[in-house]
């Protein structure tokens, strides 16, 4: 039986840092700037929690009550989150992630960044503080993963529409099996929730 080839990529080179300094569970924001990174855990014995917002991901910062490094790793989310460390964090130019400190919001030198920095910041504040709900169907875990992996896909040069057709086709699949009444109950639930989508201006 022919062995699967896995090409190598930027971030094994990450994974196998963490695994070389005693990583054992990584958390994050997943997006365009880290995915290779996120592939590569899937193959490191790493275990890996992802999150949807930098905030609810700054809520998730902790130390293991049976580290051993309890010190250094307060220490490192201390300075992490620091006005000085975390406003250089959020501007970096092949991340631009997401302000969460209320000088990131306020910052003359991000608003000078671009001529629309100031309105992109304020866009970003408004979404703060009224935000809007992640979906929450039945399973939405299965159909998000089922996307992730297309995006692999992507990654890897294959074609996009052929990509394209076999998520919907595991989405169809995965709908079949919950059931198609079942599953619209769920959505109309969660639709009817305040702040499920923007409000109509």
């Amino acid at each position: 039986m022919a062995q699967r080839t896995v090409t190598r990529i930027g971030g094994h080179l990450v994974a196998e840092a963490f695994e070389a300094l005693g990583a054992q569970v990584v958390m994050g924001l997943p997006g365009i700037h880290a995915l290779p990174i996120w592939e590569a855990l899937r193959t490191s014995p790493i275990r890996d929690v992802a999150f949807r917002t930098e905030l609810a991901a700054g809520f998730a910062l902790s130390i293991s009550s049976d580290s051993k490094k309890k010190v250094p790793a307060y220490l490192f989310i201390q300075w992490l989150n620091s006005n000085d460390i975390s406003i250089q964090r959020v501007q970096l130019p092949y991340a631009l992630r997401d302000p969460f400190r209320e000088n990131h919001f306020t910052s003359a030198e991000y608003m000078g960044r671009w001529p629309e920095a100031q309105q992109y910041l304020e866009a970003l504040k408004a979404g703060a503080v009224n935000g809007l709900l992640d979906l929450s169907i039945i399973q939405t875990d299965k159909y998000e993963e089922a996307l992730r992996q297309g995006v692999s896909k992507l990654w890897a040069g294959e074609n996009p529409k052929a990509i394209l057709d076999q998520v919907a086709a595991e989405w169809d699949a995965l709908t079949d099996r919950i059931g198609v009444d079942k599953q619209r109950a769920a959505y109309e639930a969660w639709a009817s929730k305040p702040n499920a989508y923007p409000a109509a201006t």
